[in-house]
């Protein structure tokens, strides 16, 4: 971390599924950055970490990710990702996969292992109608937010 200086960067010591020091501050974020992370979250805390990730994001904000695809060394814990079953639950907490690469290698050379790159944001659903009776009795649909 003494690499990085700038006083526009602060460094919080925190971790998924919660990251309740980073809640505490209570700011919305336009770009989230998770590379390389995906994997080493336990499979039961991944809804969770989705669900607090959406939570951090601002309005017309940004996650971007990698999934690392291929088997873990024996040395190191790490979770298969299944890429279909990750949109899935994005989806389910209200984040949409709004790109999606195709498989690239390894920048470290590992003959099996593989890269996606994901950017997720928040689903914006369409405007809900509602019904409005004007004085004169003749329904009218409106736009609610």
């Amino acid at each position: 971390m003494a690499k990085h200086r700038q006083v526009n960067i602060r460094w919080i010591d925190d971790a998924l599924p919660n990251l309740d020091k980073v809640k505490a501050l209570g700011e919305a974020y336009d770009f989230v950055l998770l590379s390389a992370v995906w994997m080493h979250i336990e499979p039961k805390d991944r809804q969770l970490s989705l669900q607090t990730l959406r939570q951090l994001l601002g309005s017309h904000g940004s996650i971007a990710l990698t999934l690392r695809i291929g088997d873990a060394p024996p040395n190191r814990p790490m979770y298969p990702i299944n890429v279909d079953e990750f949109i899935a639950q994005a989806a389910s907490v209200g984040l949409k996969a709004v790109y999606q690469s195709r498989k690239s290698v390894d920048s470290l050379k590992r003959e099996k292992v593989r890269w996606i790159k994901l950017v997720l944001q928040s689903q914006t659903e369409p405007p809900r109608l509602a019904t409005v009776e004007p004085s004169d009795g003749a329904p009218l649909a409106s736009r609610t937010e």
